[in-house]
């Protein structure tokens, strides 16, 4: 089984032997600034260096995370319980602790007029 070799060769400049020019055609991968990556036979490709303190901007603009949601919120009628709020908010009566803890609530007990947050 044959190995894959991968070999990158940085080509800081390189001179025209017989004229004297420098080669810096962007086209050319022997051109100063160019990386030449050889892996196995595959033919060479080349990319471009980045000079010292550039940066490289994100692949898109990175979009804030959305704001969360505004907390529901539900007044609190004559015969109403955390129970019965959980079932109707939730369909499960047993997380009627979630309404407790959101509203700092010891106990049961709430009162019709009551303000209650209802959390997602």
């Amino acid at each position: 089984m044959a190995a894959l070799a991968a070999i990158l060769i940085g080509v800081l400049g390189d001179s025209d032997e017989t004229s004297g020019e420098h080669r810096d055609s962007p086209d050319d991968p022997t051109a100063p600034g160019t990386l030449r990556l050889e892996i196995g036979g595959d033919a060479p490709e080349t990319h471009p260096t980045k000079e010292a303190g550039e940066i490289e901007p994100p692949p898109h603009p990175v979009d804030p995370p959305p704001p969360p949601p505004e907390p529901e919120t539900h007044l609190v009628r004559e015969g109403e319980s955390l129970r019965g709020l959980a079932r109707k908010y939730y369909g499960d009566p047993e997380r009627w602790t979630d309404i407790q803890r959101a509203n700092g609530i010891r106990g049961t007990v709430i009162q019709a007029g009551q303000t209650l947050v209802i959390p997602r």
